[in-house]
């Protein structure tokens, strides 16, 4: 098993959730260089209630009209359940493409119906 997964999340849906997602991606950002208690790339810092620890990291994202590619680096873990987790609190769908170090690759779906917790996007003043 590989220990660093590099992974790219297309999300699609309304272009609200899309929009709300990418500005909590740069309030993150913002907010951890200004308070520097937290890695401003850490991805489920943005939610308040993510259920579990998971080593799920941005590598930077795009945001186009209808849709947002997120680029994840995942260490120990492939994102998956982020990625759900995601989908289902924000009411998007996505693809999950994920390559390992030896060059394994794994796909993954997601509809917002996946059986796992939705979650609130944490409050981020900057």
């Amino acid at each position: 098993m590989a220990n660093y997964y590099y992974g790219e999340l297309k999300l699609t849906g309304p272009q609200e959730a899309l929009d709300k997602l990418a500005a909590q991606l740069e309030r993150l950002e913002e907010c951890c260089w200004d308070f520097g208690d937290a890695d401003p790339d850490y991805l489920p810092a943005i939610f308040a209630d993510y259920p579990v620890e998971q080593g799920v990291f941005s590598d930077g994202w795009n945001a186009k009209p209808g849709s947002l590619e997120l680029y994840t680096r995942g260490r120990n873990c492939l994102g998956d359940e982020f990625a759900a987790i995601v989908c289902k609190s924000l009411g998007l769908n996505g693809a999950l493409s994920v390559e390992g170090e030896e060059d394994d690759v794994y796909e993954f779906e997601f509809t917002g119906n996946e059986d796992v917790p939705s979650c609130k996007l944490r409050e981020l003043d900057v």
